[in-house]
């Protein structure tokens, strides 16, 4: 489970926030997720898809800030899919037994939640 900030915590000052990411492909077809907000993006490598999807939580995370105070412990707890969580932990268990074999990677991405007013 993330680190997700509380809104107790956010007034006034920004947050960091520790988020898990996968990226997943091969020569120019490359995909990431961040599974804590359910955010995904493709790209040409992996270096792209990993800033894209840096890109796309840190607007999300605007977009999180603007929102009516009700609708913000909602947008902060939206999580991808069990069965999707379950099928990347289980790629993280089968690419440890074959030593990192194949183009799949696990990162953590920490962007800051913009103060909330």
């Amino acid at each position: 489970m993330p680190r997700l900030p509380d809104e107790s915590r956010l007034s006034g000052e920004e947050s960091p926030l520790s988020l898990r990411c996968y990226a997943f492909g091969s020569g120019d077809s490359w995909e990431a997720i961040c599974v804590d907000f359910d955010i995904a993006v493709s790209g040409t490598s992996l270096g792209e898809v990993r800033s894209s999807l840096e890109t796309g939580i840190e607007l999300y995370l605007e977009e999180v800030a603007e929102a009516a105070p009700e609708d913000r412990r909602y947008l902060l707890s939206r999580r991808s899919p069990w069965r999707v969580r379950a099928m990347l932990r289980l790629r993280v268990w089968t690419d440890g037994l074959f030593a990192g074999v194949g183009g799949f990677r696990q990162f953590t991405l920490e962007p800051h939640l913009p103060a909330l007013p």
